[in-house]
């Protein structure tokens, strides 16, 4: 799974203290919002600093715990004991280094999901700090258990009666899930509910069609299907079948 995610963030938010000057500062990100659990990511803060300002700290965060650090003057990364210590790799530095990055590897699904915070610590005249924020979501590929019950399980003419779809896993973001009467896809009569599954990371997905069938409806064929939601890249649509036995 080699979807990589680079994000890029140009001299955001570097403030000196004594001073009170503000830096100019943009933000870029990549188009792509996920990023597929397993896989890799890139987060890269670059900075402006002040005429003969040097490196002195960087320290990234997941949420409030430092992941990755390195200081003045060899800047030898150090990786705390945290839940990334084995997948986390932070670039290269120097005191003159004016961009950071850290690269995350094997993410995982619900706990590298997080606010990711770069902080540099700059020093000449003046101490200087700066910050830049990165959002890291992933996105898991649906599941193939797709299952179709009827109630009642004896199905009569005239009678009202509802299909019920059952999805294990409707994958991160969830997918949706549509009916199809024959060749026909059904836009009315039928909801959908999610939950988060025990993994804590992938949905699941209930959807009950309600359905009043007629004799001519003996053998007709319901499916339901579950679309990859738009955030994800990669994944296709996966289906159950009901065929009616109408009495």
């Amino acid at each position: 799974m080699g979807v990589r995610l680079h994000y890029v963030v140009l001299a955001l938010g570097a403030y000196v203290i004594c001073c009170h000057q503000v830096l100019s500062s943009t933000v870029t990100k990549s188009l792509q919002t996920y990023v597929q659990a397993g896989s890799q990511t890139t987060l890269t803060y670059q900075w402006t600093p002040p005429a003969g300002v040097d490196l002195l700290r960087i320290n990234w965060k997941q949420g409030s715990t430092v992941i990755a650090t390195a200081t003045t003057p060899n800047f030898t990364p150090q990786y705390p004991d945290t839940n990334v210590k084995d997948r986390v790799t932070l670039g290269s530095l120097t005191s003159s280094s004016t961009r950071t990055s850290i690269t995350l590897t094997r993410l995982q699904c619900p706990g590298d999901i997080a606010e990711y915070t770069c902080e540099v610590v700059t020093s000449a005249l003046h101490d200087s700090t700066g910050t830049a924020s990165f959002n890291v979501n992933l996105f898991e590929f649906l599941g193939n258990d797709i299952t179709i019950t009827s109630s009642p399980s004896q199905l009569k003419a005239g009678q009202h009666a509802s299909l019920t779809c059952t999805a294990s896993n409707i994958g991160r973001p969830p997918g949706i899930m549509k009916w199809y009467k024959g060749y026909q896809e059904i836009t009315t009569g039928f909801t959908q509910q999610t939950s988060i599954n025990s993994d804590g990371c992938t949905y699941n997905g209930v959807s009950i069609l309600s359905i009043t069938p007629t004799s001519q409806d003996n053998g007709v064929m319901y499916t339901c299907v579950v679309e990859p939601n738009s955030a994800v890249s990669g994944d296709s649509p996966k289906q159950g079948r009901y065929t009616l036995d109408v009495q």
